[in-house]
């Protein structure tokens, strides 16, 4: 998870820099600005991005969970929740999940039409899925409401990748995933299918892959053997230190037991 930081006293408002490279630091800034003041320093200092370790992200969503500005951007929020819960989710520590998936959940009714918000109801998506897989598993009397949420929430993001297609191959990924689950396979396989054509429309490469990985893993029983991500998750490195297997693993969507 990545977090912002801003470029601090080396660089001016009328953007000419001070010819040193500025120093950063983590955080918000205390000002109105701070929107117009990153997209700014974005452009110019990308290094003003670092990579940082799960807990320290998620110590700053805790610790600025009251910040006004912050709050005032629901999209964001959203993607910073459903990116909580999505962590917990993969991870099967369900007791850490809820409390960011039902905030996440709330602020999904305000979304707005942003990439941002996209992303984030495709990562929100994705937790529904695993909340149907866990219920299948536990064989608990929600799975049949944890299928209608999952797909209604499908079709919520279907209806938002009209303004941000690069989504739709994610979205027929997970539909795909909770077709597989319920034993659908020709829904599954058609998803998967269109999934697979969407990546080539909109040159989205990484999703192809992973398309390509489940639609191998449900149909013929071969695959990876382990899953790299779950392997890496609780100790991922710094990017600058990842090895290249790391950075290129992929979360494998399980089905439950038969």
């Amino acid at each position: 998870m990545a977090l912002p930081e801003r470029a601090a006293q080396g660089e001016r408002d009328d953007g000419k820099g001070s010819g040193q490279r500025p120093e950063v630091v983590t955080g918000l800034p205390p000002h109105g600005e701070a929107p117009w003041r990153l997209a700014v320093l974005l452009r110019r200092y990308p290094e003003c991005w670092e990579y940082k370790s799960f807990e320290e992200c998620r110590s700053f969503v805790e610790r600025n969970e009251a910040n006004r500005i912050l709050s005032s951007h629901n999209s964001i929020l959203l993607g910073l929740y459903s990116s909580l819960a999505l962590w917990f989710g993969r991870l099967g520590q369900w007791a850490d999940f809820q409390k960011p998936f039902e905030k996440a959940k709330r602020l999904l009714k305000r979304a707005d039409a942003s990439v941002l918000a996209t992303q984030a109801c495709s990562r929100l998506l994705e937790c529904y899925t695993l909340v149907l897989r866990n219920d299948l598993e536990r064989s608990s009397a929600r799975a049949r409401e944890s299928r209608s949420r999952a797909l209604r929430l499908a079709e919520e993001v279907f209806a938002r990748c009209s303004t941000s297609p690069v989504f739709y191959p994610r979205a027929y990924h997970l539909k795909a995933y909770v077709f597989c689950m319920l034993g659908n396979k020709d829904q599954s396989l058609w998803c998967l299918r269109q999934g697979l054509q969407a990546c080539e429309v909109n040159g989205n490469l990484l999703e192809k892959t992973w398309l390509e990985m489940s639609a191998e893993r449900w149909f013929t029983g071969k695959g990876p053997v382990g899953d790299l991500w779950l392997e890496t998750a609780p100790r991922f490195p710094q990017l600058k230190q990842a090895k290249p297997e790391v950075c290129s693993s992929r979360y494998l969507l399980k089905l439950p037991p038969s």
